[in-house]
C-alpha cells in the first residue's frame, strides 16, 4: 500500500472512531459510569459541559465553540505527561497494556542509532511513546506516591476513572466530569495534580490561575446531584523532580462558595447561548481601559 493511501486509510479511520466516540457521548444517560473509554468522555459536543468547556467559555462564548470544533485544540507537553501519570497511578494494568517508555538511542545523527530508533518505533507504533527521561521522571513520582502513607492509604479502595454525566437542575445543561479516583465509603473525590512546585502558595496559585476551585465546586455538585456522597475534595499534588515531594490540599468553604457561583453563572450564559445558538466572542463596542489593580 502507497503511503499516500496508507494515510487517507488512517484518517478515514480516525475520522468513523471520531464519530462513534461522539455518538456514545451524546448517547450517554445521567449516572455515573465506570470503564467508560477515554475517547468517549472527552469527545467534545456543543453544550455539554465540562470543567474544561467552561474554562473555555469563560473566555468566551466563541471561543469555547471553537473549542468544540476542534480550532484551539492544543496538544501541550505537559497535557501528555500528566495523563500518562494519571493512567500509571490510576490504571496501571492499562498503563503497561498502552503506554511503553522508548529507550535511549544516543546520537541518531549516526545511521546505526537511527535505524535502531526506526526499528523499535515501527515495532511499538500502537502504542503511547513515553520519552525516556519523562519515564524516570514518572515512575519517581509513582514510586513516591506509593510510599506516602495518606496518598497509598487513599487509593487502597474506591474506583479510579469514574465518569459522571448529569443535568444541570437550574438551567437543564447537561454537563460531565471525569473524577481521578473516588471513595464512596469515605464520601471522598480525589485529584492527582503534577506540579514544578507543591507548595501552599505555589499551589495557591495554581488554584486561582487554573481554577481548580471552580473544578472542586463542579465536580462535588456532580456526583451529588447523582445521589453520590462527597464530602471532601482532595487535591494530590506531587513534584515533578526528585525528590517528587507530594502535599495533599483541601479548599476551604469560602473558595468552594467562590466556585460553586462561579459555575452558576457560566451555566446560565451558556443555557442563554444553547437556547439562541447564538456564541459571542468579545464586545463588539468600544471599550475604556483602566490599569490593572496592581499597578494601581
Amino acid at each position: 500500500m502507497s503511503p499516500e493511501l496508507t494515510e487517507m486509510t488512517e484518517e478515514l479511520r480516525d475520522s468513523l472512531a471520531e464519530s462513534n466516540d461522539l455518538r456514545a457521548q451524546r448517547d450517554l444517560p445521567d449516572g455515573l459510569h465506570q470503564d467508560l473509554p477515554e475517547s468517549v468522555y472527552h469527545a467534545r459536543i456543543l453544550g455539554i459541559a465540562s470543567k474544561s468547556g467552561l474554562d473555555e467559555f469563560r473566555r468566551s462564548p466563541a471561543h469555547y465553540r471553537a473549542w468544540i470544533e476542534g480550532a484551539r485544540e492544543r496538544s501541550t507537553k505537559a497535557l501528555s505527561f500528566g495523563r500518562a501519570l494519571h493512567c500509571a497511578v490510576l490504571e496501571p494494568e492499562r498503563f503497561m497494556r498502552e503506554y511503553v517508555v522508548a529507550p535511549d538511542f544516543g546520537d541518531c545523527r549516526k545511521r546505526e542509532n537511527k535505524l535502531a530508533r526506526d526499528a523499535w518505533t515501527k515495532d511499538h507504533r500502537d502504542c503511547v511513546v513515553i520519552r525516556n527521561a519523562e519515564g524516570v521522571a514518572q515512575l519517581g513520582m509513582i514510586r513516591s506516591m506509593v510510599r506516602h502513607p495518606l496518598v497509598a492509604s487513599l487509593f487502597d479502595g474506591g474506583t479510579a476513572e469514574v465518569s459522571a454525566r448529569w443535568t444541570d437542575a437550574t438551567t437543564g445543561v447537561k454537563c460531565k466530569c471525569r473524577v481521578d479516583h473516588y471513595r464512596p465509603d469515605l464520601a471522598t473525590a480525589i485529584d492527582v495534580k503534577s506540579a514544578e512546585d507543591a507548595r501552599r502558595e505555589a499551589f495557591q496559585r495554581s488554584v486561582w490561575n487554573y481554577g481548580y476551585h471552580r473544578q472542586d465546586a463542579f465536580y462535588s455538585e456532580g456526583l451529588r446531584t447523582l445521589g453520590a456522597p462527597v464530602a471532601n475534595f482532595l487535591f494530590v499534588v506531587v513534584e515533578k523532580s526528585p525528590p517528587h515531594a507530594i502535599a495533599i490540599y483541601q479548599l476551604d468553604e469560602e473558595a468552594r462558595r467562590r466556585g460553586l457561583e462561579e459555575n452558576e453563572d457560566l451555566l446560565k450564559s451558556m443555557a442563554r447561548c444553547i437556547a439562541r445558538d447564538d456564541w459571542p466572542a468579545y464586545p463588539e463596542t468600544l471599550q475604556t481601559l483602566e490599569l490593572p489593580r496592581w499597578a494601581q
